[in-house]
Formats: structure tokens, sequence, C-alpha cells
């Protein structure tokens, strides 16, 4: 079981850099990430190298186009990017660019629109990609020369095999009547990528991957040069953002719904958790991301960094860090984006994230009462228990913040941050970003976005034993 301290942020702090000098001093020495060791470094600005549109020839002579394919993974801004995308859609075209991507309107998901998308990247015609090219595979010899492959493009019996894959097919007609009516340089951008569905073999590479690069690769680089982008946040508060979305309440989820001690039920605690295990979210961070594709396009592979800064230290926009500083020759979209920026701040899609964490403090508590029988649970539902609860605490004009916390001790805080900094290391590098992220992670632990409920120690004012009295 987990180790715990209640949360006193100033002790924390103070300890870490205390602890750091003295108990990891053999760590240290080895060249850790510490909190002391690195207060003095200068701070490195995170920088993005902007692409220059290729000079690739493709098989009839003609320049290739561009096929930038927005791959997520969620928690990265990618609602915030998709909404963007879609609302510079005229200044796109103007520089040349048809955004096919995922369409958002008031954070709803417009499903005419984005068919085409689901086309490109959905599970069912990548799976069959994948079972077409997998009887290809067993064919041939592990020994087979898979490079000549995919030099041979076009002219291998594998890609006219894949290309005659009915749903594939017409994905390819489809993108084939874009180009004879000039939309040539294609974007597209679904976090969903991020979740693994279709299975991926490869000499020497094996595993499962949202979308079968393989294939992908074959088939559309004959026409297109293919660009992969990658966002990237933080490794600590991507995995606060990916627990609080995986325990947002919904209709349709049984074991939310049900009481932990009934069938089906489960708790809240572990998942909600920052330092419990993080193997049950379901999708990938962005350097297994980039280990995904990098086998098929790492020359073309680009990081799209949250934490990137503007000229005068401050955060920039997601949109205008992509449209002015990755995206090649996208002027009115990028002019567009940076007076977008001077009339108001970018809205971040998916707020609300409080009131999932409020939401979710609250289920911790009520069903821990329940789990201590300080209440009878028969014909009473769940959500409205912990609803109650919260109406409860409002009354008293009090909020899911006056919690007591659970906070992480000094070595799992610790340990949250070293992972962070070896994260970032692999996907910003060589940029050395380890002051920035150690003083926002300093921030992140004064903010308590580290902690969840004490429920245990809730449960013993009075005021709380009032309420699951006049439940009994």
């Amino acid at each position: 079981s987990q180790s715990w301290i209640r949360c006193d942020i100033k002790a924390l702090l103070a300890s870490i850099i205390f602890y750091q000098c003295v108990s990891f001093t053999f760590y240290c020495m080895h060249g850790g990430p510490t909190f002391a060791k690195l207060l003095s470094r200068p701070h490195i600005e995170i920088a993005s190298t902007r692409p220059s549109l290729s000079s690739s020839i493709a098989p009839n002579g003609n320049k290739k186009d561009h096929l930038w394919i927005h791959v997520g993974p969620p928690k990265t801004a990618t609602s915030t990017l998709q909404t963007e995308l879609g609302s510079l859609e005229s200044a796109l075209n103007k520089d040349g660019y048809t955004y096919i991507g995922k369409y958002l309107v008031n954070g709803i998901e417009d499903s005419d629109r984005n068919s085409f998308k689901r086309e490109i990247l959905g599970a069912s015609c990548q799976k069959q990609l994948s079972a077409e090219r997998e009887k290809y595979f067993k064919m041939k010899s592990d020994n087979f020369d898979w490079v000549q492959i995919l030099e041979q493009g076009s002219n291998s019996s594998l890609y006219q095999s894949l290309t005659q894959v009915p749903c594939w097919k017409q994905v390819l007609d489809k993108l084939q009547a874009m180009r004879s009516r000039g939309q040539r340089n294609i974007i597209v951008s679904d976090e969903l990528l991020g979740y693994t569905q279709t299975w991926r073999r490869w000499p020497g590479i094996q595993g499962w991957d949202p979308l079968d690069w393989i294939s992908l690769k074959m088939t559309l680089e004959t026409h297109y040069r293919i660009h992969i982008v990658v966002g990237y946040r933080r490794y600590y508060e991507w995995v606060v953002s990916a627990k609080v979305h995986q325990s947002r309440w919904k209709p349709n989820k049984p074991a939310f719904n049900t009481w932990p001690q009934e069938r089906g039920g489960k708790s809240l605690k572990s998942i909600v958790d920052p330092m419990s295990s993080h193997k049950g979210i379901p999708f990938v961070f962005s350097d297994e991301m980039i280990q995904m594709t990098d086998p098929y396009f790492s020359t073309t592979t680009h990081v799209l960094n949250m934490h990137k800064q503007n000229e005068s230290g401050d955060p920039m926009s997601v949109r205008t860090n992509f449209l002015c500083h990755i995206l090649p020759n996208a002027r009115h979209a990028c002019e567009r984006s940076r007076e977008k920026d001077v009339q108001l701040p970018e809205v971040k899609s998916n707020e609300g994230k409080d009131a999932t964490i409020a939401e979710s403090f609250y289920d911790i508590l009520v069903t821990t009462a329940a789990e201590k029988g300080l209440f009878q649970i028969h014909d009473r539902k769940r959500r409205h228990v912990a609803l109650e609860a919260q109406k409860y605490h409002q009354q008293r004009n009090m909020t899911y913040s006056d919690f007591p916390l659970k906070c992480p001790t000094i070595q799992q805080a610790q340990n949250m941050l070293n992972e962070t900094i070896e994260k970032e290391r692999q996907v910003l590098a060589p940029m050395d970003t380890t002051r920035a992220t150690e003083v926002a992670f300093g921030s992140f632990l004064r903010n308590n976005r580290l902690c969840i409920v004490d429920a245990e120690s809730a449960l013993l004012q009075d005021s709380w034993k009032s309420f699951f009295a006049r439940m009994k």
C-alpha cells in the first residue's frame, strides 16, 4: 500500500531540497535531476524548428503534396487545436491547406464534417489494411528485405494489394479527387490515435498501434510527404489530466454508477490518485507515440510543445505554435492566429476539469463512508448520494478544496519529477528544459495538484458524521 503524508506544501518543498542534498547524494553524483542542483541553472527556452516545404518528387514527376497528421496524444491540447483549426479554415485555404480533421462546435464533434477523417483514421479500415499486410507477411520469410519493399513503393505487389482493400480504395479515391480540385496539402487531427487498436508486425518490431503506419507509408507516400505532429505536455500534468478524464462520471459507465462493494462497482481512489499506477490510462504518452511513428517517419516528426513561450517569455498559444512555428508557408493562418492572441486568450477546450475533480472527491468520500458502513446503500444511487454530499458542503460555504488531503511523500514527488524530466529529454532533445520544468513542478506541488481527498480524515469530522448519520 502507498504511504502518505498530510500535505504541508512549504515543508514539503523545503524537505525535497534538503532531502536531495543529503539522502540523494549518490544520485546527484551521477547526474540525476534535483531541485538543489538545478536552482542556479539558466533557463533555456524550448524551441521548435519550422520545416520547409519538401521538393520530394512523386512517381508522375510532380512535387509531392503534404499530409500532416496530428496524432495527439489525448490531454495535450488536441481539442483546443482542433477547434482553432476549424475556425481558421478560410485562412488555411488561402495558404493552400485543407483541414479535414476533427471538427468541434462548442466542444461537440460535428459528425457530418468528420466523416472523411473517420474513413482515413477509422479502426475498422486500419484493421483491414493490417490483415492484408499480415497475409503478405506470412508468405515471406523473416529475412525478407522489407526496406526494399518500401523503396519499390507502387511497383511492389504489396502496394497493389493494399490499394485494393475496398475501404482504403475509397480513401485514396477521395484524396485523388481533392488533388484534382486543387486541395493538395491536407491536415488531419485526431487524439484517438493515442489509443492503440491495430497490430503492428515488422521484422524486429511488434506491438499495438493506433494506425497501420506501414500501410499508410506505402500507399500514401506515392503522392504525399507525410508529417507526424505529436503534442507534448509535461508528464506530471498529463498524468493528472488523464486521471481526471478517466474519472469523469457518465451514465454509460456502470462501474461508476454501482457501489464498489457491489458487483461491477469500482472505487475512484486509484483512478484519480496521480501517484497510483499509470498502467490503467488507455492512451499513450508523447514519448511512446514518437516511438510508434519513428521507424517510418523519423525525419518528418514534429513536436507541438504546449509549454513553448513567445518572445516576451509568456506562454504561446498552441494554435500560434502550430501555425507559425511548425506548419510551413501558412502566412495567412499565422497572421490571423497572432491577431486572435492579441484580441483574447486562447480558449482551452475541455475546461471544467475542476468540476470533475470535485465530483470525484465527493464520490470517494461517500463510497468510503459506504464501505465503513456509515449508511445503508440499499435503494440509494451512488451518484445521487455524492451530489447530496456536495450540496451539503456548499450549504456550509465549503467546496472540495476544503477537504483534508492526501499528498505524495517526498520520495514519490521526486520520482514523479525524475520521470517527467527523463521523458522530456526523450521528447524535446537536445533542448535542456530541466530548470523550467522543475520550477513549474514546484508550483504544481504548491497548488496541491498531486493530492486527492483524504476521505478517512474527513469522515472523522463532526459535520460529515452528522451528514451520514441522517442517512441510516
